[in-house]
């Protein structure tokens, strides 16, 4: 095979023929443990470790009904189980198996040890349960392998897409054990445990795809002759939400967060005495934030502070603060605007409770937010807060469809107590949640283009049902001969029929019938040829993508295809690129785009980027391999185009892209 992954956005995304993009959701392990000497639990310890003395072996599970929640409605493309080698003793010779198993007994985190998977009493060195096992109980074959190497450490997946496929049909689900295949070698890893370092625990990575719908293509004229127009599509994008003044049910998605982890604050006290109830939110180290993000507080825009405390990855709103706009407070105006941003101060804590808001634009990395709540009007949670596996803050206006902020706390927390929760912020988040975002506007345009984006959206998405008039036919029919081709039409824009580069001027169908390349190009069938080529991952090229719009254009979601000659050039994927390959190779600048999709067809890389503000220049670098034998790719062997291109939901015509070498 030729060897190829929020109320704030506005990104206008479209799905057609083409493969829908999977939402990908990250779950944390609920339970873990390993077996190690006579009859003792190991359940507390921060690692996880399997060696041959004794034949140590772990365990990890993940709670079936966040599984289901986050498989509801569509269909699990791929289930990855990943690790995170804390310490690896490199001691494996030439490189040895390492075997995850589904466990058909039930045991649990606090209660397993080599003789009992739920053991009564773990301190008294006696095997206390009604049936016993050796070494734990499970399926003879491994669900997955992976050969452990000397020098190894960090994290590393093995795919259980079967297991948890069968846990959703129905099979028990009592999670997985660890264990190197001969367990009389040497050999010996640790892997981080939920009680170890910070998102470092076990998780399983979820791929769901949303079920198949099949379009209705309905023409739109009935040509009399062979059309030399260019087609036209209509996209309806339509979608509902919540009204930002007050919190969901669930956190919205798309928020801007902060670029550092350990840097924001959530401090919550419950304590006697009408001053000493308190609520400290600082969220610092944030992504880029124009002041106009921050709407008009003095007059229009009000604000919401919302907690959500999750339990077995599930959250629920714990508290709920509304600040209305403008306002007096002790006989002076409540809001006052700054140079950079907006204060509120409010001494009598009538609004929730909530005293001082502090808001601060700036540039990636210099934005903040501080806001503080005291008295006995706060509505606080019941402290210790859940925290399984996360707090999750967000405070939210209603400016322009809705703008956030956000923070996410998972555990062990700083403290967590009955009178005093306080944590630092986990790293930004990289991928969608579960739920099903969406769109604060009914944007509607008609695009000259097959914008056919195949797309995660880690900001909102819309649904699109096209409206396709049938697709012209090319002046010549190209004749492709082989490796290297002779060119047998000159499409417009400059572009060679047949030399194996998809370039601007020509188009491509797909196989399921949608156009890859130049909507307003001609049919170029050789150029979607898939040349033979072995990929060389130590050859590779980067370079950047760079988007040129006509004046005074503000275009803020951009689809373009990148051609490449598949005899000279590789890219490690094929079809819609999980999120681990994307990442990889495809560099985006900071802030996090609000949408974000690729997808590969072996002769061309399409990408689909969305923001709530107006796109840079700069879209993003990418790499690429070179074939085996063949030199590194240069700019020779590939081409940029646009496939569509739109700001605040209107498309932009005339955007063009070229590759340049950072």
């Amino acid at each position: 095979m030729q060897a190829l992954r929020f109320c704030c956005a506005t990104a206008l995304l479209l799905m057609v023929s083409a493969p829908v993009w999977a939402v990908v959701t990250t779950l944390s392990t609920n339970g873990d443990t390993y077996l190690q000497g006579s009859n003792q639990n190991r359940g507390t310890d921060t690692f996880l470790r399997i060696r041959s003395n004794g034949d140590v072996r772990s365990l990890v599970q993940f709670d079936q009904s966040a599984i289901a929640a986050a498989a509801a409605g569509g269909v699990v493309a791929s289930a990855q189980l990943e690790l995170f080698i804390e310490f690896n003793n490199d001691s494996w010779g030439d490189g040895r198996e390492v075997d995850v198993h589904r466990v058909i007994t039930e045991w649990t985190e606090l209660g397993a040890t080599p003789n009992c998977p739920i053991d009564t009493n773990t301190g008294n060195s006696n095997p206390d349960c009604a049936v016993q096992w050796n070494n734990g109980d499970f399926d003879a074959t491994p669900s997955a392998t992976l050969v452990q190497t000397n020098g190894v450490t960090g994290a590393v997946q093995f795919d259980v897409t079967a297991d948890v496929v069968a846990f959703l049909n129905g099979t028990d689900n009592y999670g997985w054990l660890v264990k190197k295949r001969n367990e009389g070698q040497g050999g010996v890893v640790e892997y981080t445990s939920r009680e170890g370092t910070a998102n470092q625990e076990a998780k399983l990575i979820l791929d769901v795809a949303p079920p198949t719908e099949t379009p209705t293509d309905t023409p739109t004229e009935t040509p009399t002759s062979t059309p030399t127009n260019t087609p036209t599509n209509t996209f309806t994008a339509t979608a509902t939400f919540t009204p930002n003044t007050v919190c969901g049910p669930e956190p919205i998605v798309g928020c801007r967060q902060s670029i550092d982890d350990n840097k924001s604050l959530l401090l919550i006290k419950d304590r006697e005495g009408v001053l000493k109830d308190q609520v400290k939110f600082r969220w610092v180290k944030g992504e880029a934030t124009d002041k106009t993000v921050f709407g008009d507080p003095v007059g229009s825009t009000t604000y919401t502070l919302c907690i959500y405390d999750e339990i077995a990855g599930s959250p629920s709103l714990a508290l709920e603060a509304i600040v209305p706009p403008g306002g007096t407070c002790n006989n002076r105006d409540c809001w006052k605007e700054t140079k950079k941003g907006f204060r509120y101060k409010d001494v009598t804590t009538t609004n929730d409770g909530i005293k001082t808001i502090s808001m601060k634009s700036g540039t990636n990395g210099k934005s903040k937010i501080v806001l503080k709540g005291q008295s006995l009007n706060l509505d606080l949670p019941p402290l210790p807060l859940a925290q399984d596996q996360k707090v999750i803050v967000q405070l939210k206006n209603d400016f322009d469809g809705g703008q956030c902020f956000e923070a996410r706390f998972s555990g062990p927390p700083k403290r967590n107590q009955s009178d005093l929760f306080k944590d630092k912020n986990d790293p930004p988040i990289t991928f969608v949640p579960t739920d099903t975002p969406t769109l604060p506007a009914t944007p509607t345009f008609t695009a000259t283009s097959t914008f056919t984006p195949t797309a995660t959206a880690v900001g909102s998405v819309a649904t699109a049902t096209p409206t396709d008039t049938p697709q012209p036919t090319a002046t010549s029919t190209p004749t492709p001969t082989g490796p290297t081709p002779t060119p047998t039409a000159t499409p417009e824009g400059g572009a060679v029929c047949g030399n194996n580069v998809l370039e601007p001027g020509e188009f491509v169908i797909d196989g399921v019938g949608g156009q890859v390349g130049d909507p307003n190009g001609l049919e170029c069938a050789a150029e979607s040829q898939v040349l033979a080529c072995t990929a060389d991952a130590l050859n590779q090229s980067t370079y950047d993508v760079i988007l040129e719009s006509p004046p005074a254009t503000f275009p803020d979601t951009v689809q373009v295809a990148i051609g490449y000659r598949s005899d000279l050039v590789s890219f490690p994927g094929s079809g819609p690129l999980p999120p681990p390959v994307a990442l990889q190779r495809i560099t985006l600048p900071p802030p996090l785009p609000s949408a974000f999709g690729a997808s590969d067809f072996d002769y061309a890389l399409r990408i689909l980027i969305g923001r709530s503000t107006a796109l840079e220049p700069l879209l993003f670098s990418v790499t690429f391999d070179g074939c085996l034998g063949e030199p590194s790719p240069i700019l020779g062997d590939l081409a940029c185009i646009v496939e569509g291109c739109a700001g605040g939901g209107v498309p932009i015509d005339g955007c063009t892209c070229s590759l340049e070498a950072p």
